[in-house]
């Protein structure tokens, strides 16, 4: 990790709440509004809040996956619950299959990088 911090030809960006860390490409950018009109990308740090989960410039570490194990549990406990209006069920159902895919990509993703490690 130390020696891709100090890449001056990466930036790492990391928000603790996006359970992901962007090594930002401008050229690559999903969240980079200017990026649809072609023109020179303008982004010199991620928007967090226009994050695309199909974006080239996504990584995850084992931590980002515990955090995500951690809110999943969170989640389900909340859906429990018996008196949950199904509006607020229904929006909890989304973040949990949300955060099992983080989960399952990432497992998926590890067990490819093991299998190619073991050949």
């Amino acid at each position: 990790m130390k020696a891709l911090r100090t890449n001056p030809g990466l930036q790492l960006f990391e928000d603790p709440e996006a359970l992901l860390t962007c090594n930002l490409d401008p050229y690559k950018v999903l969240c980079d509004p200017d990026l649809a009109k072609g023109t020179k990308p303008s982004m010199r740090t991620p928007s967090w809040n226009r994050c695309n989960p199909a974006c080239a410039n996504i990584s995850r570490t084992d931590t980002h996956i515990q955090r995500a194990r951690e809110q999943l549990a969170g989640l389900n406990a909340d859906c429990a619950g018996p008196h949950l209006p199904h509006p607020i069920r229904r929006r909890l159902e989304l973040c949990c299959a949300s955060r099992e895919k983080i989960i399952q990509t990432h497992e998926d993703a590890a067990g490819r990088t093991a299998d190619r490690d073991s050949t």
